[in-house]
């Protein structure tokens, strides 16, 4: 049985090389680009970041596929984060949703405890480095306004197991 494994990126979907983009569009050794993806962080056997982003992806997080997350939903994740690093039933509402072994430790279960006490102590700096990316997006977002002259940004949850 594998484990779960998740990935947190920031993408830029430029999209196929269109004239509409103009002189928008990036080139690298003289191929247009068509995405880019920037790696936010990696969860190993994260129930609680799993069952946010199932929640907040309408279960498309579970997949194993792309799953897009807005820059608001970013946000809400970073502030759990941070209520988690000092108290433990933060995330209290997203550890029972996965009971399968191969998305970590159930609470009650040998491990339990030290692996959350692990991830609280990491939650901070996670928390930090999410909301910097829902930032970012957010920036992106607004400066270039989403037309067909830009790239769409936006975050990725891709998990896998």
């Amino acid at each position: 049985m594998g484990n779960l494994d998740a990935e947190l990126f920031i993408e830029e979907l430029w999209g196929s090389h269109r004239a509409c983009a103009g002189g928008q569009h990036p080139t690298k050794d003289g191929w247009p680009v068509y995405r880019t993806q920037y790696h936010v962080a990696s969860f190993r056997q994260d129930s609680r970041i799993h069952s946010y982003m199932c929640e907040a992806t309408k279960e498309k997080a579970h997949d194993c596929c792309d799953a897009d997350v807005s820059a608001g939903q970013l946000l809400k994740l970073a502030r759990l984060l941070k209520r988690f690093a000092t108290d433990p039933k933060a995330m209290v509402d997203y550890e029972d949703m996965m009971s399968d072994t191969m998305f970590g430790w159930n609470p009650g279960t040998e491990g339990y405890y030290a692996d959350r006490r692990s991830r609280m102590e990491d939650a901070l700096a996670l928390s930090k480095k999410i909301r910097k990316a829902a930032k970012y997006i957010k920036k992106r977002q607004k400066e270039e306004g989403g037309g067909l002259d830009h790239a769409w940004v936006y975050g990725v949850y891709r998990a896998h197991w």
